[in-house]
């Protein structure tokens, strides 16, 4: 596509509307003033996705277009102005596995560097707010299957405060309520900051006929320690389809909860999933007792959503055989540890 100075915001919509299929997500506006819309639109082959940007350098009066900003299936996208005068720009891939990322030198005229970002995610979009501390936020679906109908499951925040190069706590801001299909996706999220630097985040749910609205503060988002005691109850947890999990009185400890994992039904899973603060180092430690009948179970460690049904390998993961050994799985194989619990008695596992 060639560039043609002087259009109306106008020219700009009727060239976008000529494709199958066109979009605007969200748009930045530089330091310079300058005023960037991308918009992604499908091929003849709705397989293969595009994007080129609009621009203004006169506050929106007049719009000139570029040309295409790469091959890559990606769409849907957000972008940052960093503070070394590039622009980064995030993507939803088409097919799922990670976000897309690429840059800009030249104040979004052309786009290099295109490649897969940190960011697991499905087909779904992302957003990103530069906060008024400087700090960089992204709010994004992070599950790590592909399929986006079952898999834009939970949104997540991350902050980085070094432009990109590490990101802290992946915390999870909302959850689907487990319904199958479109009703149970929380996704299209949008992000701005007020005065008093609360961050509101919009999104959609129950098949996009719902937008929710969740305030967060920057100074939760960056807590690295998370203490569970079951207060709540299951509240922080993900169970939903999943059988046998309840919270009940501390065996021996008055006024305290626990929560029971077991498998009433031969057919279902029985398991939960966690969110609490990611980083690159870090403890975690856990109270498990075995009761009579234990017949196994497994643990890991994951920096993305995971079904509770899933029986993914992770991170420092390690099954427990119905013997109480510990073994870990390395490289296809089980590597026993040495380790053994016995029923009946409480141990502290530290990882």
């Amino acid at each position: 596509m060639s560039e043609d100075n002087g259009k109306t915001w106008s020219d700009v919509q009727t060239l976008s509307s000529e494709y199958k299929y066109s979009g605007i997500h969200i748009s930045l506006c530089l330091s310079s003033g300058r005023i960037i819309v991308p918009i992604w639109h499908a091929f003849d082959n709705k397989r293969d996705w595009g994007c080129f940007c609009a621009i203004s350098d006169d506050r929106g009066k007049t719009w000139r277009t570029t040309k295409e900003m790469g091959p890559g299936l990606k769409n849907e996208q957000t972008g940052i102005e960093l503070k070394d005068g590039r622009v980064w720009m995030l993507f939803r891939k088409y097919d799922g596995g990670r976000l897309l990322e690429t840059f800009s030198a030249d104040a979004g005229e052309t786009w290099h560097g295109t490649r897969e970002s940190r960011f697991v995610a499905p087909a779904s979009p992302p957003a990103a707010l530069r906060l008024m501390d400087g700090r960089i936020l992204v709010i994004w679906n992070n599950s790590l299957a592909p399929k986006h109908v079952q898999n834009r499951l939970v949104l997540a925040a991350a902050i980085s405060p070094d432009e990109g190069k590490t990101w802290h706590v992946y915390r999870e801001i909302a959850r689907t309520s487990g319904v199958a299909g479109h009703k149970g996706l929380v996704v299209y999220p949008f992000v701005t900051q007020t005065k008093d630097g609360t961050v509101l985040v919009t999104y959609q749910d129950q098949d996009f006929q719902q937008s929710r609205l969740i305030r967060l503060a920057p100074e939760w988002l960056m807590r690295t320690g998370f203490r569970e005691n079951f207060s709540h109850c299951l509240d922080n947890w993900t169970t939903f389809r999943t059988e046998g999990l309840t919270v009940i009185d501390h065996p021996t400890v008055k006024g305290r909860n626990v929560m029971s994992l077991r498998k009433p039904n031969p057919t279902m899973p029985s398991g939960a999933s966690l969110n609490f603060p990611f980083g690159a180092c870090g403890r975690l430690r856990m109270k498990l007792h075995l009761d009579p009948g234990f017949r196994g179970a497994q643990i890991c460690l994951t920096d993305h959503f995971t079904w509770p049904s899933d029986a993914e390998v992770g991170r420092f993961g390690f099954h427990i055989w119905a013997d109480g050994q510990i073994v870990e799985p390395v490289s296809g194989e089980i590597r026993k540890t040495g380790a053994k619990l016995e029923k009946g008695r409480w141990y502290t596992l530290i990882s």
